[in-house]
């Protein structure tokens, strides 16, 4: 299952050498809901290889700005995001 991340969790985060995909998502998106369970599935076949993340736009509203709409996936490496 992918994890959350908090906001002080983010610069330790980008500054992984690892690649790290983020899944932005909101809990009243359909999308995001159907999404859901393929990122979940991604995260324990691909743990330790990739991290990868969720983080609920509502909760971590600051982040919203990275994303024009939902569900969003944005790829990290080296703290530069690859879209």
């Amino acid at each position: 299952m992918a994890k959350e991340f908090t906001d002080s969790e983010m610069d330790n985060l980008l500054a992984q050498e690892s690649l790290i995909v983020i899944d932005f998502w909101a809990e009243w998106c359909g999308p995001c809901k159907k999404l859901s369970p393929v990122i979940d599935e991604l995260a324990e076949e691909y743990d330790g290889v990739v991290d990868i993340r969720k983080c609920d736009v509502e909760e971590m509203w600051k982040w919203q700005a990275n994303s024009v709409s939902w569900p969003s996936l944005q790829l990290y490496w080296s703290r530069v995001v690859k879209r």
